[in-house]
């Protein structure tokens, strides 16, 4: 009899020290609204210039291996037109990514908060897009841009198919462009190596409404035009404070959600 009153007694005791266990955590929980996490975001730049990087330095990279093939005709005349094309796409190339990293870096300021209940990116301290932290459907993308699993599926088909014909190199040179690119910046934004990943991206409930339309409107200007879907994360302890938020406001586990790779 006393020993059922005893366990009784202790689990009574284990009810009462859990409930202050967790008051005592939900009364040191962070407030998002007197505390809340602002971040740089890095998404307009890393938009506007990975998709066209891939793309245009994957022709510079065919056009400085014409070179190297047997059956090109190394005529002084075709040398310099060769020339001419490859210099011009680099330039290009390089002004682009500057002018967009003093626009999207230095010139203007495009931040995400994070409060109790909702989720802000903003411009210039203007707000541009908000998001109830309670509604929200999270994912990373290799590519930056929104996804499904049919879109990857197509894609993954579409490789197959180029892989079969040969051209394996339109396959591989922009994936490793890809990962050149973000492992570059990286460094230049962080100033170390580690932490890097490739899925430094998450991207938050697709696109606005408006974008959608932009997209569809001229395909490649419409991608690098997207904007206020993608929180870019640098940082190793915003990563922290950012997972922490996810999980205590949404229950997300943000190492955990789906992944894309087209």
């Amino acid at each position: 009899m006393n020993t059922a009153n005893e366990q009784d007694s202790n689990l009574n005791g284990d009810f009462q020290n859990s409930n202050l266990a967790n008051s005592d955590s939900d009364k040191f929980a962070r407030d998002y609204d007197k505390e809340p996490i602002i971040l740089k975001n890095y998404e307009r730049f890393f938009v506007a210039n990975l998709l066209p990087f891939c793309i245009f330095a994957t022709v510079v990279i065919m056009l400085g291996l014409d070179y190297f093939w047997p059956e090109f005709d190394k005529t002084p005349r075709q040398i310099l037109v060769n020339n001419i094309i490859l210099g011009y796409f680099i330039v290009q190339g390089l002004l682009y990514i500057i002018i967009s990293y003093y626009v999207c870096v230095i010139k203007n300021r495009f931040e995400v908060k994070f409060t109790s209940n909702f989720i802000c990116f903003y411009k210039n301290d203007k707000i541009e897009r908000k998001l109830a932290s309670c509604d929200l459907n999270l994912s990373k993308s290799f590519w930056l841009m929104p996804s499904s699993r049919i879109i990857e599926i197509i894609f993954i088909l579409m490789c197959i198919l180029v892989l079969c014909i040969g051209l394996w190199y339109f396959i591989v040179i922009p994936i490793a462009l890809n990962i050149l690119f973000k492992l570059f910046f990286y460094i230049v934004f962080y100033g170390r190596l580690k932490g890097f990943s490739i899925f430094s991206a998450i991207v938050i409930n697709s696109l606005p409404q408006s974008d959608q339309q932009l997209q569809y409107s001229g395909y490649l200007a419409g991608l690098v035009a997207n904007k206020n879907y993608l929180l870019y994360i640098i940082d190793k302890k915003a990563y922290i404070e950012v997972k922490e938020y996810f999980e205590q406001k949404s229950n997300i586990e943000i190492d955990e959600i789906k992944k894309y790779y087209f």
